[in-house]
Formats: structure tokens, C-alpha cells, sequence
């Protein structure tokens, strides 16, 4: 009987036999029927700190945690100490300094000849990371939040460039970070629904909260029963996740664990909608490729635990059966701890390994063999692989299963209780986003008829959102179908309020308008875009707009606030130069020529670049 037979036979064995995976019931705690109390949307959050009177304890256990250390305040008492760098992929300097008791992050942009040509500073606000492997920095401007491309990585004790930032031509200091970007690492935001690119942290850290849901019924029921603490006996105004089905408890880390490709909200939801006891797919889908190569994806434990025998052998293991998140091992008990964890359900001889060679080999370690750390889809990282089993030779596996085999894509988690309508516009959203993002990959081409066909049906029944008219703006625009795509803008502007379909939408007008010649038309709608998000290109094309209806000074500030987003715009520099030599102010215009040709020559060199 081979190795992986023999698992399986003991593990139905164990399930049937008295085995020590306890249910709710069988752990004491019943289990919740119905939703909670709190999950109801008017229940408001009050956060970790009224909760630790009560349950110190918890609290205590709760910060060994990674997830209390999962985002912070910057606090340069905390951080790594300052250092700097050259990007040889850019040809950029980048320096981390601490000043006037804030951490400063720096981009430096070099000549040929090594001389600076222009520099971005800002003060980081707000550190990602727990500092495991890597802490990451935000960057507060105005009311919006920009990613430093600066990373401080702890298992090379270094400073280098982010993840997605080690290429020639990178985000530099632009690309801003939305509430979704924030989801898995800050406890809770204040934002309005519509809009994802303006909010404040109120919490910073992962709280009590995010997996018990919100505490102010759970914190006025006990005020008024203090005395009479029996009546607190059964208390649905929080969530235990012990007490919940497999399904809803998951949910709960399938918040940040669960993200495959594309993520598609629920019409009218987001991520941010979920509370604990509910399911995570009434509010968002996760969609992965139903063929897919074997890079393992950072946060792909959910799919990988599903596809182990171990869990489909049984209904009660799940996440926390492994992860009690207020019970975490020091570094001298970690093996035993797992390994204690593996013999609810195994015997230490069921091993296929003799005991003697596994004590050599890994110090008799289950995970280090059955749940071995793998590369990641991310630089730098590698984390354990949750496909619980037994694993071929990694590098043979990686050779086998390099090429990407299938454009389709399938939901990660059961979506059949949402309406044929809902499935149908998650489906027609999830081709066109694969196709938006792979678009210059020939294999996804088929995509964009695929999606374009769904999308004008759901359309033409009625039951598009702002989801849908945004996506059928940008393929009418990318497919040359300039009336339809100036038609459904003026629709989407006139009655969406969702901010990201009326970036799409003011986008896709105004530039119709100014290619058209329509400068006045154009103004107000480059006017709004600065006001929705940062993109040097709303203040680059507003300067030309301006310089086209015969307003050279406000083209001129609206140029100058696109390099201060992006230095290295050419096509701005050469802008007002001309602007400049038009109004006989040749000293300027001399100043932005010659900084053009720099960046030019710069730019001309990363091209080159292999």
C-alpha cells in the first residue's frame, strides 16, 4: 500500500473511530443557525481597545501574533535603520532617511553621467508588514495614499526596490493605494462606499474585530447585564469562529487568504461589506485558472488546503484546526506543536519514512515534508505550501508545469447560491479584467470578444451596474467604437456615482473631446479627474487643454503639478518649453529642454535594456 493510500485509509479511520478533530458541539460551544446579531450592517465597529478590559487574556495571546503586527503608524522607533541604493534596472538612487522624527523615502533620478536629474521625497505615514519577511510604506498626499517603491526586506536585512518595482520602468512614486489595497492589512478604514481612493485608518493593526465582527452590541449587552451574567449565557452579539459551519468560519481567513487572479465584488458590495458569520462570495468572487502553472501563489492557501486529501477526507479540518490565533508556538516548539496537530488524525508510524532517517533528515518534521516552503509568485518570498501531501521533486515539478495551458477561469469558492444573473455578470466582468490586464498576450485576445458579447447582453436586459458600464466604456474605446463609447460616458457621468466608473467614463470623454478639438468640454472633466484620484496624465492633458483654449498660465501650473508626480515626463517638459518660448520667457524653456533630452536619453537607454 503506498504512502498516500495509507494516509487516507487512517484518516477515515480516525474520522469514524473516535478521531480528535471536535466539532462545535463536541468542543462545548454550540453552534451558530443563523447569522449574527452583529452582522448586521448597522452594527457599528468600536475597536480593539474596548475590548481588552474584558479579555486581557485574549488580548495578550492576540499580540504574539503576526496579525497584531500585520500594519502600524510609521513610528521610526520601530523601523529598520535608514540606508540607501542604486536600481541598476532604472538607473535610479533611492535613500531612506529619518528627519525631524519621520521616516523619509527618496527616489533620486540619474543621467547617463550619473548626475541627478530630479528628485521625489515623501514622509511615510503608514508601515505594512509584520517584519517577518518584509515592510512595505505608504506615503499620505492630500487625501490620497501613495506605495513607496521602497521595501525594507527582513530576511536579506536590506533595502530594495518592492515587489512589481524591480524593472526598468516602474510606478515610481504614483501608484496609489485603493481600499482594497489596504483589506488585508489594516483593521478597519472610514471611506464613502463609492469611492476606494479616499480614506482614513482608523485601526492600523488586524483587530479583535475582523474576526469577531463588530463589537457594539457585544459591549452594551454586557455593561447592562454585569451583574447577571447568566443571562449571557447563549451571546449572539459576537462571533466565535469555533461555533460557526466550515464554510462560514473559513470565511473569516478567507478574507485575506483567499485571492486568486481577479477579484470581482458583488454588485453594490466589497470586500470591506463582509462581516464574520456571513459568506465572503455574497460580497466578492475570487476567480483562479482552471489550468494553472505550479508557482505558488502568496496567498493561495485556501485552494491549496482544498486540494489536499486531508481535508476532503473530512468536514471538520479547517484553517484554525492548525491556526489557533490565540495560541501561537515559540520557535523551540513549532515542530512539535504542528506535529501534534497532524496526530488528531495520524499515527507517528504511519510515515512511510523510517523514524531514524526523518530525525536525520528534518529533525522528524510532518510540515517541513508534507507541507514544504515553496518559491512564491512574489520576489523575495517563499511560504508554506498548504496542498497538504506528498509532494513530487520541486524542480521537477516546476519544469513540468511552466506554461500557462488555459485562458478559463473558474470561481475558488462555491458560487452556486448567487442568482444565474449575478453569475453571469461575474463571469463577462472576470473575462474582460483577465483580458485588460494579459491583453498583450495573444492568447487572451479571445477574451475581448468573449467579454464584449456578455457584457452588451447584460446591458441590453437591464441589469448592468457601474461595474459593467465602465468595462464597456474601455472596450468600445479600445476597439475604436469612439459614439458608443462618448454615449455610455455621458450616461455613466450623468447618473453613477461610483468613483472608479467616472474616472473611466471622464477619462474616455475628455479625451474624445480634446482630440476633437473641444478644449472647453475637456477643461472641467480634467478638472474633476484631479480631484478623483492622482494620475500625472489628468494635469498633463488639462495643460494642454488650457494651452489650446488660450490659457497659457493655467497650462502651465497644470504641467508643473504633472511633474510633480512624474518628474520624468518628457512630453510635459517639451509642453512648456514651447509654452515658455511663445511667451519670450527663453530662460525657462532652455531649463525644460535640456532636462527633456536628459530624460530622453535616459528613457532611450532603459528601452535598450535586454
Amino acid at each position: 500500500m503506498n504512502v498516500l493510500r495509507l494516509i487516507t485509509v487512517i484518516v477515515c479511520f480516525t474520522l469514524q473511530h473516535g478521531g480528535m478533530l471536535l466539532s462545535a458541539e463536541e468542543n462545548g460551544i454550540e453552534q451558530q443557525t443563523k447569522p449574527p446579531a452583529n452582522s448586521e450592517a448597522s452594527v457599528k465597529y468600536i475597536g480593539s481597545d474596548q475590548c481588552v478590559s474584558c479579555h486581557e487574556s485574549q488580548h495578550e495571546s492576540f499580540l504574539q501574533t503576526l496579525h497584531s503586527k500585520a500594519a502600524r503608524f510609521t513610528d521610526v522607533a520601530l523601523e529598520p535603520a535608514p540606508g540607501e541604493f542604486k536600481h541598476d534596472a532604472s538607473g535610479h538612487r533611492y535613500r531612506v532617511e529619518i528627519a525631524d522624527g519621520k521616516m523619509f523615502h527618496s527616489e533620486q533620478r540619474l543621467s547617463e553621467q550619473g548626475e541627478p536629474l530630479g528628485e521625489t521625497k515623501m514622509p511615510m505615514s503608514v508601515t505594512l508588514g509584520s517584519g517577518t519577511h518584509s515592510q512595505s510604506y505608504l506615503a499620505r498626499v492630500g487625501d490620497f495614499h501613495i506605495e513607496s517603491p521602497i521595501t525594507y526586506f527582513d530576511d536579506h536585512q536590506t533595502w530594495a526596490m518592492s515587489p512589481g518595482y524591480d524593472v526598468p520602468a516602474h510606478q515610481s512614486f504614483r501608484r496609489e493605494v485603493t481600499v482594497g489595497c489596504v483589506f488585508c492589512h489594516v483593521g478597519s478604514i472610514k471611506h464613502t462606499k463609492h469611492d476606494p481612493y479616499k480614506f482614513e485608518i482608523l485601526e492600523a493593526t488586524i483587530g479583535c474585530e475582523r474576526c469577531h465582527g463588530p463589537g457594539e452590541l457585544h459591549a452594551k449587552r454586557h455593561r447592562e447585564n454585569a451583574t447577571n451574567p447568566a443571562d449571557l449565557s447563549h451571546d449572539d452579539t459576537i462571533v466565535n469562529p469555533k461555533a460557526l459551519s466550515r464554510e462560514l468560519s473559513e470565511a473569516i481567513c478567507q478574507q485575506c487568504h483567499c485571492q486568486g487572479i481577479n477579484e470581482l465584488k458583488i454588485a453594490g458590495k466589497d470586500s470591506w461589506d463582509f462581516r464574520p458569520g456571513l459568506r465572503l462570495t455574497d460580497f466578492r468572487v475570487d476567480y483562479r485558472f482552471r489550468t494553472t502553472d505550479d508557482a505558488m501563489s502568496l496567498v493561495g492557501h485556501v485552494e491549496q488546503l482544498h486540494q489536499s486529501q486531508c481535508y476532503m477526507q473530512t468536514e471538520t479540518l479547517t484553517c484554525i484546526t492548525c491556526h489557533d490565533p490565540h495560541d501561537v508556538p515559540t520557535a523551540e516548539n513549532k515542530v512539535e506543536y504542528h506535529r501534534n496537530k497532524c496526530f488528531h488524525c495520524h499515527s507517528d508510524d504511519a510515515c512511510g519514512e523510517p523514524h531514524d532517517q526523518r530525525l536525520a533528515a528534518n529533525g522528524n518534521d510532518c510540515a517541513n515534508c508534507h507541507m514544504p516552503r515553496r518559491d512564491t509568485d512574489v520576489a523575495h518570498f517563499a511560504l508554506s505550501n498548504h496542498q497538504i501531501g506528498i509532494h513530487a521533486n520541486k524542480k521537477q515539478q516546476l519544469e513540468a508545469d511552466t506554461e500557462q495551458k488555459s485562458t478559463e477561469v473558474e470561481p475558488i469558492l462555491d458560487i452556486s447560491h448567487l442568482s444565474a444573473a449575478e453569475r453571469q455578470r461575474l463571469s463577462a466582468l472576470s473575462k474582460f479584467e483577465l483580458y485588460r490586464r494579459r491583453g498583450g498576450d495573444a492568447k487572451f485576445a479571445e477574451l475581448m470578444v468573449q467579454a464584449t458579447a456578455e457584457l452588451i447582453q447584460i446591458k441590453q436586459t437591464g441589469n448592468a451596474d457601474a461595474d459593467v458600464d465602465a468595462a464597456l466604456i474601455w472596450l468600445a474605446r479600445e476597439q475604436g467604437a469612439l459614439p458608443i463609447a462618448e454615449d455610455l460616458a455621458k450616461e455613466v457621468l450623468s447618473t453613477e456615482v461610483d468613483t472608479d466608473a467616472r474616472i473611466v467614463a471622464a477619462h474616455t470623454l475628455a479625451r474624445i473631446y480634446l482630440d476633437r478639438g473641444e478644449n472647453s468640454k475637456a477643461i472641467p472633466l480634467y478638472q474633476s479627474l484631479e480631484q478623483l484620484h492622482v494620475d500625472a496624465s489628468d494635469s498633463y492633458f488639462l495643460g494642454l487643454a488650457e494651452q489650446n483654449n488660450g490659457n497659457s498660465e493655467n497650462a502651465i501650473k497644470a504641467l508643473k503639478r504633472s511633474l510633480e508626480n512624474d518628474p520624468s515626463q518628457v512630453s510635459a517638459r517639451r509642453a512648456l518649453e514651447a509654452i515658455y518660448q511663445s511667451l519670450g520667457r527663453a530662460a525657462e524653456a532652455e531649463s525644460q529642454r535640456q532636462a527633456a533630452d536628459k530624460f530622453q536619453q535616459l528613457q532611450s537607454r532603459k528601452s535598450e535594456t535586454p
